[in-house]
Formats: structure tokens, C-alpha cells, sequence
């Protein structure tokens, strides 16, 4: 193999390594995203079950 076949396998290589590591970095960046979200939903859903509650009480 030429030299310069060899030192463009090996860049490609690099980037191809480089590349994965980004994405697995999204991937992470992802799933804390998600989990932010169904935290965040929930939280939602309760409050709006307390503001609910809350209206039925002051109407008794």
C-alpha cells in the first residue's frame, strides 16, 4: 500500500473516531433530554392535578 493510501486510511479513520464520540455525546445529551422531559411532565401533570383539586375544594 502507498504511503499516502496509508496516511488517508488513517485519517479516515481518525474522523471515523471522531465522529462516533460526538455521537455518542448527543446520544447522552439525548437521553438526559428525555429524562428532563418526563421530569418536567410530570411535574406538570401534578401541579395541574393540585390546581384541579384545589378548584373542587373552593367549591364545596
Amino acid at each position: 500500500m502507498p504511503v499516502q493510501e496509508v496516511g488517508a486510511a488513517k485519517m479516515a479513520q481518525s474522523k471515523l473516531q471522531d465522529n462516533l464520540k460526538k455521537l455518542q455525546g448527543i446520544s447522552l445529551k439525548t437521553t438526559e433530554m428525555e429524562d428532563t422531559a418526563k421530569s418536567f411532565s410530570s411535574t406538570a401533570k401534578e401541579l395541574l392535578n393540585a390546581v384541579e383539586f384545589n378548584k373542587q375544594s373552593s367549591k364545596s
